[in-house]
């Protein structure tokens, strides 16, 4: 919750070079941790499947389990883009806090935080939850709201520069943004443990890793040419109104689909 506020009073005292090698000094520490970690592997014999699968057979192997499950598939469609969409923040949002509007790096820091607070408490929520019956109806509202919060960033990057004004509502912002994003991944996440095979868990997971990732890049390169050209909060607002529509058109997948009684619980 504090490491955002933390690393920009350190850029602001440290300034721009200082704290590049200072980043480049924390990487190398936690590749000298992650070096002198040593790894006991158990392995267990595993009769009922092929032993031997290279990684592109166990790539196809997750990805047509994935297309087999429509509510899995919509759900990886649906995360692949709302990665591609959420490029906007990571790339539009220093760039017009610090540079455009001239509010400051605290304040992106704030607003960092803000969304680090509400992915900390939602996930603190989600955990005092016994049990989720309707994962469907929690997805869809998750979505509306985490589209309409996005759009109303927008509107307020796009109507003032004053730095409270930010702070204080652009806080709100990112908080509930982080608190629907907690409760779109946390209990999806739980569902996949729970429903998907054992001896596909793996596979199924690195498979869905690999096409949510592949759309991160893609978004980045998008936005920050967008952004060369409208640097305004208007980018946000646009792409909230997208985000909203598409979860408009993608409710019918999800309502009415229940998970079974019991799978996702407070263990």
């Amino acid at each position: 919750m504090f490491s955002n506020v933390a690393a920009a009073s350190l850029f602001v005292i440290l300034g721009f070079n200082a704290f590049i090698w200072f980043q480049l000094g924390a990487h190398l520490i936690a590749l000298l941790l992650l070096l002198s970690m040593k790894f006991h592997e158990e392995l267990v014999a595993n009769h009922s499947e092929s032993p031997q699968l290279g990684q592109l057979a166990q790539f196809k192997q997750g990805l047509t389990y994935l297309l087999s499950h429509p509510f899995l598939k919509s759900i990886i469609f649906i995360a692949c883009f709302i990665n591609f969409i959420f490029a906007v923040l990571t790339i539009g949002l220093p760039f017009l806090i610090v540079h455009h509007l001239h509010a400051g790096a605290m304040t992106l820091a704030i607003l960092n935080a803000c969304w680090a607070v509400g992915m900390l408490v939602g996930n603190l929520l989600i955990s005092m939850m016994r049990e989720i019956k309707h994962l469907a109806s929690m997805l869809t509202i998750s979505f509306l709201t985490l589209s309409v919060s996005l759009t109303g960033l927008g509107v307020l990057l796009s109507l003032s520069s004053d730095r409270l004004t930010l702070q204080l509502l652009g806080g709100t912002c990112q908080l509930i943004i982080g608190l629907a994003l907690a409760f779109i991944n946390t209990p999806f996440s739980v569902y996949q443990q729970k429903t998907i095979p054992s001896r596909l868990l793996g596979r199924v997971s690195s498979t869905q890793l690999a096409l949510n990732t592949a759309s991160v890049p893609l978004g980045s390169l998008v936005y920050s040419f967008i952004f060369q050209i409208f640097p305004s909060g208007s980018v946000f607002t646009i792409s909230g109104v997208v985000l909203t529509i598409f979860a408009i058109l993608t409710i019918p997948t999800f309502m009415g689909i229940k998970m079974p009684s019991g799978v996702v619980s407070d263990n």
